[in-house]
């Protein structure tokens, strides 16, 4: 695709007979704009309107859902929190069915096997799947919003919105876990859950009268102000 959005398929199934979820990977080089953010060598709005383009030439039946924005050290907060490439080009697109885009923030190349190759440098030490090079984007269920994750090699969420998570790995300031029962199963798992973010993670249990108290993890009851993010013993 050019960037004036006229496009050909030179390999694989014409536009129009694709049917289903898709997932669109743009690949471009990661060239430096005038304000010094990296894009794909077209502006957010532009690269945008070529992607309605694009989709416009798909049956009713096929709907680009995810977009992974494959280029150099591309605009996204993993090291900078007020970048939007990747973040606007989703909203830009939530029109038309998208929901998600991905984009990597070390260089990229592709393997001839067609795996995505990332490095620090972009001359040695290339990683298969380093998932701190990667950040993903989605909307918020509840407010609609662009949200952005980053995840460490475990699956672990380690940045949320830009920001470190420091050991909690919670994008939450307070977990509570509601224990239903004392059933030795439900207790084993509420444990499981709380034992994931120690640190701001609280149970609650309501009785058959129906009061409702919240404990720590060493079993102290205690009266938990979320708004205010304090806890009082």
């Amino acid at each position: 695709m050019q960037k004036d959005g006229t496009y050909r398929v030179v390999y694989g199934t014409d536009l129009d007979k694709i049917t289903g979820s898709v997932k669109l990977s743009v690949v471009g080089y990661g060239r430096k704009t005038q304000e010094g953010g990296d894009t794909l060598g077209q502006k957010c709005t532009e690269l945008s309107a070529n992607i309605t383009k694009l989709n416009q030439a798909l049956t009713d039946d096929a709907t680009i859902r995810h977009i992974s924005l494959v280029g150099c050290n591309l605009d996204n907060p993993t090291d900078n929190s007020t970048s939007t490439y990747a973040a606007q080009t989703l909203q830009n697109l939530k029109e038309i069915g998208v929901t998600s885009t991905s984009a990597r923030s070390d260089y990229v190349a592709i393997g001839p096997d067609g795996r995505k190759l990332t490095s620090s440098t972009g001359t040695d030490a290339w990683k298969h799947k380093d998932s701190k090079a990667k950040t993903h984007y989605s909307f918020n269920e509840l407010t609609g919003e662009v949200e952005s994750r980053v995840y460490n090699s475990e699956g672990t969420l380690v940045r949320y919105n830009g920001k470190h998570l420091g050991d909690n790995n919670s994008q939450y300031q307070t977990n509570i876990v509601l224990q239903l029962s004392d059933n030795e199963t439900v207790k084993n798992a509420t444990n499981a859950l709380t034992k994931k973010h120690p640190d701001n993670s609280y149970i609650a249990k309501i009785d058959d009268n129906g009061k409702l108290t919240v404990y720590d993890l060493n079993g102290n009851e205690v009266n938990l102000n979320v708004n205010a993010n304090t806890v009082s013993m």
